[in-house]
């Protein structure tokens, strides 16, 4: 009997009107503000681990991106903690678990309720309104005018 093997979508999870309006939205770029997400174990048969600021997007960042068997909890603040299941005794992270952590350090991950929400950078520098706008910020500034000088009948189109 012939096999077919899939990957599963993310996990969307439900969220009604009340959910949208009472919303905590946050923002985070682990390279420069979580960068210490990998955690080893603190004794010989625990696994090593990953913590990062909130479950929204990372936990199906990682379960899309990596093939690691791992185990997802939500903890205490919204924090994530995702057990690399079979690790104990390991010296080294899992090299994938690493990798995962570079390629998600550098876009901005967001907590609202889609299934995977990432930026490719802040507007304004370290997210900061008062400090200068990214690069990043200015190309979505020229994509995104919102009807300013800079509209252009092109990006007013739909």
């Amino acid at each position: 009997m012939p096999v077919t093997w899939f990957d599963p979508p993310p996990v969307q999870a439900k969220f009604t009107e009340a959910d949208i309006r009472s919303m905590d939205v946050g923002r985070r770029q682990l390279r420069t503000e979580w960068p210490n997400a990998l955690h080893a174990p603190e004794q010989p048969d625990k696994n090593w681990r990953i913590i990062l600021p909130f479950a929204s997007t990372y936990e199906n960042a990682f379960g899309s991106m990596c093939e690691l068997n791992h185990h997802p909890y939500h903890a205490k603040e919204d924090r994530l903690i995702i057990f690399l299941n079979g690790t104990e005794g390991d010296q080294e992270a899992p090299a994938e678990a690493v990798t995962w952590i570079e390629k998600v350090g550098y876009p901005v991950a967001m907590k609202d309720f889609l299934a995977i929400s990432f930026a490719l950078d802040y507007d304004r520098e370290g997210g900061n309104p008062k400090k200068p706008q990214t690069a990043i910020g200015a190309l979505r500034g020229l994509a995104k005018p919102y009807g300013g000088s800079a509209a252009t009948p092109q990006t007013r189109s739909r």
